[in-house]
């Protein structure tokens, strides 16, 4: 299992998280010949890795947006996706919005701008598995 940052916004100015929950998809507007180590990356994604949608500001704050759980193997194209919301993606059960900040990360990892990657960060990864424990384990002591 991985965990992978994906931006929720293309170009700036498309908020695509709305139509990535409304359609069950993760998905990246690129062209065949754009950012083809991205398009690569995308296509190792697989079922049972947990993905984030995340918006990353200029000052270094990290916010995931939403959290889910990619659900196929399948990598989607354009023919798969609905129309304006990407070139390349992968279906994913979002689990609910979410609003987890990460002021500033003390990691020198600096791919968070670019709109896919692999999440190493530790605190970050453990921030995100709390969260899904939080809503899904059961309220009994002896699971603790």
């Amino acid at each position: 299992m991985a965990i992978y940052g994906i931006g929720a916004m293309f170009g700036r100015v498309n908020d695509v998280l709305e139509p990535f929950m409304e359609h069950n998809i993760a998905s990246m507007d690129y062209t065949e010949g754009d950012a083809q180590p991205l398009r690569e990356l995308m296509k190792h994604i697989k079922p049972g890795d947990i993905i984030y949608a995340k918006s990353y500001s200029d000052q270094g704050k990290l916010t995931i947006k939403a959290v889910g759980i990619v659900t196929s193997n399948q990598v989607l194209t354009t023919h798969d996706l609905p129309v304006g919301v990407g070139t390349i993606g992968v279906r994913v059960r979002w689990i609910a919005r979410t609003n987890i900040v990460f002021e500033h990360l003390n990691d020198y990892y600096n791919v968070r701008r670019i709109t896919l990657y692999e999440e190493l960060n530790i605190e970050v990864q453990s921030r995100i598995i709390e969260w899904l424990i939080e809503r899904f384990a059961p309220q009994n002591e002896h699971f603790a």
